[in-house]
Protein backbone atom coordinates (compact mmCIF):
# COMPACT_ATOMS: atom_id res chain seq x y z
CA UNK A 1 0.00 0.00 0.00
CA UNK A 2 1.35 3.26 -1.24
CA UNK A 3 1.75 6.16 1.15
CA UNK A 4 0.02 9.74 0.21
CA UNK A 5 2.34 11.50 -1.75
CA UNK A 6 2.36 14.55 0.94
CA UNK A 7 3.32 11.81 3.63
CA UNK A 8 6.03 11.02 2.06
CA UNK A 9 7.36 14.06 1.55
CA UNK A 10 6.68 14.87 4.82
CA UNK A 11 8.18 11.75 6.39
CA UNK A 12 11.85 12.28 4.07
CA UNK A 13 12.07 15.53 5.82
CA UNK A 14 11.61 14.35 9.25
CA UNK A 15 14.62 11.73 8.68
CA UNK A 16 16.52 13.38 6.65
CA UNK A 17 16.65 16.37 9.68
CA UNK A 18 17.03 13.33 12.25
CA UNK A 19 20.09 12.25 10.43
CA UNK A 20 21.60 15.56 10.51
CA UNK A 21 20.63 16.43 14.26
CA UNK A 22 22.63 12.47 14.91
CA UNK A 23 25.58 13.61 12.79
CA UNK A 24 26.19 16.87 14.77
CA UNK A 25 25.29 15.43 18.36
CA UNK A 26 28.05 12.51 17.39
CA UNK A 27 30.24 14.95 16.16
CA UNK A 28 29.74 17.26 19.48
CA UNK A 29 30.24 14.12 21.12
CA UNK A 30 33.19 12.89 19.47
CA UNK A 31 35.11 16.73 20.41
CA UNK A 32 33.95 16.70 23.86
CA UNK A 33 35.52 12.92 24.39
CA UNK A 34 38.50 13.93 22.28
CA UNK A 35 38.92 16.94 24.45
CA UNK A 36 38.64 15.00 27.74
CA UNK A 37 41.15 12.17 26.71
CA UNK A 38 43.11 14.01 24.31
CA UNK A 39 46.56 14.52 25.28
CA UNK A 40 49.03 18.13 25.44
CA UNK A 41 52.67 18.25 25.19
CA UNK A 42 54.34 20.40 27.20
CA UNK A 43 57.68 21.03 28.49
CA UNK A 44 58.16 20.55 32.37
CA UNK A 45 61.26 22.52 33.87
CA UNK A 46 62.41 21.55 37.19
CA UNK A 47 65.70 23.15 39.17
CA UNK A 48 66.73 23.52 36.06
CA UNK A 49 65.78 20.07 34.55
CA UNK A 50 63.68 19.98 31.73
CA UNK A 51 62.08 16.56 30.38
CA UNK A 52 59.23 16.74 27.68
CA UNK A 53 55.61 15.50 28.66
CA UNK A 54 52.19 14.67 27.12
CA UNK A 55 49.34 15.45 29.69
CA UNK A 56 45.94 15.31 29.87
CA UNK A 57 45.85 18.04 32.70
CA UNK A 58 43.87 21.26 31.91
CA UNK A 59 46.09 23.83 34.15
CA UNK A 60 49.84 23.78 35.36
CA UNK A 61 48.80 22.85 38.43
CA UNK A 62 47.61 19.79 37.81
CA UNK A 63 50.46 19.26 35.24
CA UNK A 64 52.20 19.20 38.80
CA UNK A 65 50.13 16.87 40.47
CA UNK A 66 50.26 14.33 38.20
CA UNK A 67 54.42 14.17 38.68
CA UNK A 68 54.25 14.39 42.58
CA UNK A 69 55.35 17.95 42.55
CA UNK A 70 53.96 21.14 45.42
CA UNK A 71 54.49 24.49 45.22
CA UNK A 72 55.91 25.80 48.46
CA UNK A 73 55.60 29.51 49.83
CA UNK A 74 59.60 30.46 48.30
CA UNK A 75 59.30 28.17 45.34
CA UNK A 76 58.98 29.62 41.74
CA UNK A 77 56.43 29.07 39.49
CA UNK A 78 55.36 30.39 35.79
CA UNK A 79 53.30 30.51 34.60
CA UNK A 80 50.40 30.39 37.43
CA UNK A 81 48.84 27.31 38.76
CA UNK A 82 45.67 28.21 37.62
CA UNK A 83 46.59 28.73 34.26
CA UNK A 84 45.60 26.83 31.30
CA UNK A 85 47.53 24.01 29.93
CA UNK A 86 48.59 25.06 25.70
CA UNK A 87 50.01 23.13 23.25
CA UNK A 88 54.10 23.52 23.94
CA UNK A 89 53.99 25.00 27.23
CA UNK A 90 56.89 25.61 29.30
CA UNK A 91 56.67 24.98 32.66
CA UNK A 92 59.18 26.21 34.93
CA UNK A 93 59.29 25.30 39.11
CA UNK A 94 62.22 26.39 40.67
CA UNK A 95 62.47 24.47 44.48
CA UNK A 96 63.82 26.80 47.23
CA UNK A 97 66.24 25.04 49.27
CA UNK A 98 67.01 25.38 52.84
CA UNK A 99 70.57 27.18 53.75
CA UNK A 100 71.97 27.96 57.10
CA UNK A 101 73.76 31.08 57.62
CA UNK A 102 75.89 31.77 60.66
CA UNK A 103 76.65 36.00 61.21
CA UNK A 104 77.15 38.09 64.02
CA UNK A 105 77.12 35.22 66.64
CA UNK A 106 73.93 33.87 65.44
CA UNK A 107 72.24 31.09 63.35
CA UNK A 108 69.56 31.86 60.79
CA UNK A 109 67.14 29.16 57.93
CA UNK A 110 66.49 30.53 54.93
CA UNK A 111 64.97 29.02 52.03
CA UNK A 112 66.08 30.55 49.21
CA UNK A 113 65.84 30.19 44.93
CA UNK A 114 68.97 32.59 44.81
CA UNK A 115 71.84 31.81 42.11
CA UNK A 116 74.26 32.82 44.08
CA UNK A 117 75.61 33.47 47.37
CA UNK A 118 75.61 37.25 46.89
CA UNK A 119 71.86 37.45 46.00
CA UNK A 120 70.88 35.06 49.02
CA UNK A 121 72.37 37.67 51.33
CA UNK A 122 71.03 40.78 49.43
CA UNK A 123 67.50 39.09 49.50
CA UNK A 124 68.24 38.21 53.35
CA UNK A 125 69.44 41.97 54.20
CA UNK A 126 72.61 40.81 54.88
CA UNK A 127 75.19 43.69 54.47
CA UNK A 128 78.92 41.84 53.99
CA UNK A 129 81.75 44.23 54.60
CA UNK A 130 84.93 44.51 52.10
CA UNK A 131 86.95 43.02 54.78
CA UNK A 132 84.48 40.38 55.57
CA UNK A 133 84.99 36.69 55.05
CA UNK A 134 82.24 34.67 53.32
CA UNK A 135 82.32 31.01 52.88
CA UNK A 136 81.56 29.24 50.13
CA UNK A 137 82.33 32.30 47.83
CA UNK A 138 79.74 35.17 47.17
CA UNK A 139 79.73 33.73 43.59
CA UNK A 140 78.62 29.88 45.02
CA UNK A 141 75.34 28.54 43.96
CA UNK A 142 73.59 27.66 47.40
CA UNK A 143 72.51 24.03 47.55
CA UNK A 144 70.19 22.02 50.13
CA UNK A 145 71.73 22.67 53.66
CA UNK A 146 74.55 24.52 51.98
CA UNK A 147 76.31 26.45 55.64
CA UNK A 148 77.31 29.77 54.83
CA UNK A 149 79.73 30.94 56.93
CA UNK A 150 80.27 35.17 57.54
CA UNK A 151 83.17 36.37 59.56
CA UNK A 152 83.60 40.14 60.43
CA UNK A 153 86.93 41.46 59.38
CA UNK A 154 88.08 44.97 60.67
CA UNK A 155 91.18 46.88 61.13
CA UNK A 156 92.20 49.37 63.85
CA UNK A 157 95.11 51.48 64.14
CA UNK A 158 96.42 50.97 67.67
CA UNK A 159 98.93 53.17 69.75
CA UNK A 160 100.80 51.55 72.91
CA UNK A 161 103.84 53.16 74.96
CA UNK A 162 106.23 50.71 76.93
CA UNK A 163 109.25 51.96 78.65
CA UNK A 164 112.61 52.72 77.61
CA UNK A 165 114.88 51.21 80.47
CA UNK A 166 117.65 53.19 81.88
CA UNK A 167 121.53 52.09 81.98
CA UNK A 168 123.56 52.80 85.41
CA UNK A 169 126.74 54.07 85.71
CA UNK A 170 129.11 53.57 88.37
CA UNK A 171 131.95 56.34 88.81
CA UNK A 172 134.86 56.19 91.32
CA UNK A 173 135.05 58.89 94.03
CA UNK A 174 138.15 59.35 96.20
CA UNK A 175 136.64 61.67 98.64
CA UNK A 176 134.34 58.52 100.26
CA UNK A 177 135.77 55.65 101.66
CA UNK A 178 136.11 52.66 99.64
CA UNK A 179 133.39 50.50 99.23
CA UNK A 180 130.87 53.28 100.62
CA UNK A 181 128.35 53.77 96.71
CA UNK A 182 126.09 57.10 96.91
CA UNK A 183 123.38 58.04 94.22
CA UNK A 184 124.60 61.08 92.75
CA UNK A 185 121.45 61.26 89.66
CA UNK A 186 118.16 58.84 90.04
CA UNK A 187 117.67 57.05 86.88
CA UNK A 188 114.60 57.51 84.85
CA UNK A 189 113.07 55.45 81.89
CA UNK A 190 112.07 56.81 78.48
CA UNK A 191 109.04 56.59 76.44
CA UNK A 192 108.38 54.26 73.70
CA UNK A 193 105.56 54.91 71.76
CA UNK A 194 104.45 52.30 69.13
CA UNK A 195 101.16 52.50 66.57
CA UNK A 196 100.51 49.04 65.33
CA UNK A 197 97.84 47.88 62.50
CA UNK A 198 95.36 45.50 64.27
CA UNK A 199 93.01 43.55 62.74
CA UNK A 200 90.41 42.04 64.16
CA UNK A 201 88.32 38.96 63.39
CA UNK A 202 84.41 38.94 64.68
CA UNK A 203 85.72 40.80 67.70
CA UNK A 204 88.84 39.11 68.66
CA UNK A 205 92.49 39.97 67.69
CA UNK A 206 94.11 37.80 65.03
CA UNK A 207 96.98 39.90 64.12
CA UNK A 208 99.21 42.88 64.11
CA UNK A 209 101.23 44.78 61.85
CA UNK A 210 103.87 47.61 63.47
CA UNK A 211 103.26 50.85 61.46
CA UNK A 212 105.45 53.31 63.43
CA UNK A 213 107.64 53.52 65.97
CA UNK A 214 109.21 56.73 67.65
CA UNK A 215 110.62 57.80 71.16
CA UNK A 216 108.76 60.22 73.32
CA UNK A 217 110.95 60.73 75.83
CA UNK A 218 114.37 59.27 76.19
CA UNK A 219 115.64 57.62 79.18
CA UNK A 220 117.88 59.35 81.79
CA UNK A 221 120.42 56.99 83.03
CA UNK A 222 121.27 56.71 86.88
CA UNK A 223 124.68 57.49 88.14
CA UNK A 224 126.58 56.27 91.25
CA UNK A 225 129.73 57.00 93.34
CA UNK A 226 131.41 54.16 94.48
CA UNK A 227 134.47 55.26 97.15
CA UNK A 228 138.16 54.51 96.44
CA UNK A 229 139.15 56.44 100.04
CA UNK A 230 141.71 54.22 102.40
CA UNK A 231 140.93 55.50 105.78
CA UNK A 232 144.75 56.13 107.75
CA UNK A 233 145.03 53.36 110.73
CA UNK A 234 145.15 54.45 114.44
CA UNK A 235 146.90 52.48 117.14
CA UNK A 236 145.68 53.45 120.75
CA UNK A 237 146.90 52.20 124.33
CA UNK A 238 145.39 52.17 128.20
CA UNK A 239 148.26 52.53 130.52
CA UNK A 240 146.03 50.89 132.92
CA UNK A 241 145.43 48.05 131.03
CA UNK A 242 148.49 47.82 128.70
CA UNK A 243 146.12 47.57 125.66
CA UNK A 244 147.26 49.08 122.75
CA UNK A 245 144.74 49.81 119.89
CA UNK A 246 145.94 51.11 116.75
CA UNK A 247 148.78 53.95 116.97
CA UNK A 248 147.54 56.25 119.85
CA UNK A 249 148.90 55.16 123.68
CA UNK A 250 146.09 56.16 126.34
CA UNK A 251 147.39 56.09 129.75
CA UNK A 252 147.75 57.84 133.40
CA UNK A 253 151.37 59.81 133.20
CA UNK A 254 153.93 59.69 136.39
CA UNK A 255 156.08 61.78 137.45
CA UNK A 256 158.62 61.12 139.57
CA UNK A 257 161.94 62.29 138.13
CA UNK A 258 164.46 63.76 141.18
CA UNK A 259 164.04 64.02 145.30
CA UNK A 260 161.82 66.95 145.06
CA UNK A 261 159.56 65.51 142.17
CA UNK A 262 155.46 64.58 143.47
CA UNK A 263 154.02 62.27 141.31
CA UNK A 264 150.31 63.32 140.37
CA UNK A 265 147.59 61.54 138.44
CA UNK A 266 147.24 63.54 135.04
CA UNK A 267 143.82 64.41 134.41
CA UNK A 268 141.20 62.26 133.21
CA UNK A 269 141.47 61.89 129.56
CA UNK A 270 145.05 62.57 128.92
CA UNK A 271 146.60 60.64 126.05
CA UNK A 272 150.10 60.46 125.06
CA UNK A 273 151.55 59.92 121.35
CA UNK A 274 154.22 57.07 120.68
CA UNK A 275 156.74 58.86 119.42
CA UNK A 276 159.72 56.13 117.88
Amino acid sequence: MALPEWCAKTFGTRTKGMGILIVLLAAALSFVAYSYFAVTPVLLNVDGETVSLETQAKTVGQVLAENGLYVRAHDILLPDADRAVASGMEIYLQRAVPVFVYVDGHSRLLYSVAESTAELLEQAGIRVGLEDRVAPGLNEKPQHGTKIMITRVNTELVTEEGAIPFKTENRQDDSLPRGRRKTLTQGKPGTLQRTFAVTYSDGEEESRELIEEKRVSEPVNAVVLVGTAEEAPIITASARSGRVTGEVIEGLASHGMGANFTATRPPTGISMTKTN
